[in-house]
């Protein structure tokens, strides 16, 4: 089951170099700095909103959730690290952590 969706998402920045008024060596260094800072991210347990796993662990984990349980909830969440550059962390919601006060309908 492991590898199922290959590597996971990841990020390749295009930008629209002539939208932006950017010459291409611009427009390159551009897109090279933003995947750097999105490895940055991605391969830090700051991902995970509960400092644990990375991005491309938080994706298994949703998939095998939505192929054991049947469904995953992913929530953005903005946390607050001492000495971190962003905020943006994600949180994976179980499928059987999910349900209806009394078990309503």
């Amino acid at each position: 089951m492991v590898h199922i969706v290959g590597t996971g998402l990841s990020l390749q920045s295009r930008i629209d170099a002539e939208a932006l008024g950017m010459d291409d060596d611009a427009a390159a260094e551009w897109q090279c700095q933003v995947e750097r800072e999105f490895r940055l991210w991605a391969e830090s347990e700051y991902a995970d909103a509960h400092g644990r796993l990375s991005f491309y662990e938080l994706q298994d984990l949703a998939f095998r959730s939505h192929l054991e349980r049947g469904d995953a909830f992913v929530l953005l969440a903005a946390v607050d690290r001492p000495a971190w550059p962003y905020r943006l962390a994600l949180q994976v919601i179980e499928a059987d952590m999910v349900r209806n006060p009394d078990d309503a309908a």
